[in-house]
């Protein structure tokens, strides 16, 4: 039972800064779209495929079809599409501005009685001086409809693709390289600051440090959530990036955009820092559960902050300390390595963060 018994060291321990939980820290989401441009799909799972991004040399491809028709110019047009979408996805991804309808999709995950995950999400995006994302609204647009007569061109089959929606930290916090890999980078007299640069460097090198290298993942470091989304189709038809009006000045904001996809299928899958992976489909995922170290660590560092607190003096005091130290080491060093800092209350070891964002 919780007595609240020594709330008040905990809360001395917090105001003073000791780091007793590394990952105790407000965080700040952001999401990331990973649209599946490649050709193969995994092994049995033809629903993962994306005919919209096919090359015509594939059977389930919408260039292939619209070639077979005749429409070379419709085929061309969604040839370009993929290529302006994959650049900004991969060169420009701050065009994509927000997202909404991710809520929505995390409620349909377990909404047993309507028995649906059909759903739609909408990202905002900014637009270029190049009009990007109008030319992108209208290549697709002028492919998939025929305007004239207002029917579609391509079979519902065809317009399907598969993605993927990341949400995770959005500040690019690193931790210093530990282990074998922050050895070999200070015997070097590498910065360890630059985590990213060393953590390629060395696994451009070789494999033998692989199992060290996620801490270059921010993913990695503090764990995301993905919604796998499966036979998703665009939807622009309300993108006009004109809005319901228009003036003759420049007005106070810059143009923007929208458009919307609508998602068929999705399942669930997340990651988190203590090494826990969930996902939907019948493989076994994989759950760790680090909190019962956790809390005993968090036990340990309650007594040591009791101890500073004890009526001894000189050789007594850090005598009781430093024998108490290496017993929560002991325990920390295999679960949460921050413990040991944590437990150097006298004399205690500082290091300057310097700017996490300018590595």
């Amino acid at each position: 039972m919780h007595n609240f018994y020594g709330i008040q060291n905990k809360v001395n321990t917090f105001r003073k800064g000791l780091n007793f939980d590394r990952y105790d820290e407000p965080t700040y989401l952001t999401f990331s779209i990973d649209f599946r441009f490649e050709e193969a799909a995994p092994f049995g799972d033809i629903l993962w495929t994306s005919p919209l991004f096919a090359k015509p040399e594939a059977s389930n491809s919408a260039q292939r079809y619209f070639g077979s028709v005749g429409h070379k110019d419709k085929e061309a047009q969604i040839k370009t599409f993929k290529e302006i979408l994959e650049y900004i996805t991969f060169n420009a991804p701050w065009y994509f501005q927000s997202i909404t309808g991710l809520d929505s999709m995390w409620t349909k995950g377990t909404d047993i009685a309507k028995g649906s995950k059909e759903t739609s999400i909408t990202i905002s995006t900014l637009e270029a001086i190049d009009l990007r994302i109008t030319e992108l609204a209208n290549l697709y647009r002028g492919a998939i409809f025929d305007k004239t007569h207002l029917k579609e061109r391509l079979p519902d089959n065809l317009q399907w693709f598969a993605m993927d929606i990341y949400v995770a930290e959005v500040r690019n916090i690193r931790y210093t390289l530990g282990g074998n890999v922050g050895a070999l980078a200070n015997t070097f007299g590498i910065n360890t600051g630059g985590i990213n640069t060393i953590a390629t460097q060395l696994a451009n090198a070789g494999s033998a440090f692989s199992s060290e290298l996620d801490v270059a993942s921010v993913l990695k470091q503090f764990g995301y959530i993905k919604f796998k989304c499966r036979q998703c189709t665009f939807d622009f038809t309300k993108s006009f990036a004109g809005g319901a009006s228009l003036g003759v000045s420049a007005g106070k904001e810059a143009a923007t955009n929208a458009f919307s996809i609508n998602i068929g299928f999705f399942e669930e899958e997340s990651e988190y820092q203590d090494g826990t992976k969930l996902v939907d489909d019948p493989s076994m995922s994989e759950v760790n559960n680090p909190w019962s170290y956790r809390n005993i660590n968090s036990q340990g560092a309650n007594v040591l902050n009791s101890a500073s607190n004890l009526p001894l003096v000189g050789k007594a005091i850090g005598s009781a300390a430093d024998q108490f130290k290496s017993s929560l080491e002991s325990i920390g060093g295999l679960i949460n390595p921050s413990l040991a800092a944590a437990t150097q209350f006298i004399n205690p070891t500082t290091k300057d963060l310097g700017n996490i964002y300018g590595q």
